[in-house]
């Protein structure tokens, strides 16, 4: 599986603060799956995660 990671600011298009919260909420997620990959392969490889 990859994941397409951009170092570019984002702009959020919810309306709504709830929905803007919701989308916050997502970006953290996929970011800590994206953390847990690089420890489980930094492991994997006997190496310390950055």
């Amino acid at each position: 599986m990859t994941v397409p990671v951009s170092r570019q600011s984002q702009a959020y298009w919810s309306e709504t603060p709830n929905k803007v919260s919701k989308e916050i909420a997502i970006h953290l997620l996929e970011y800590n799956i994206i953390r847990e990959d690089l420890a489980q392969a930094a492991s994997f490889y006997e190496k310390i995660p950055r």
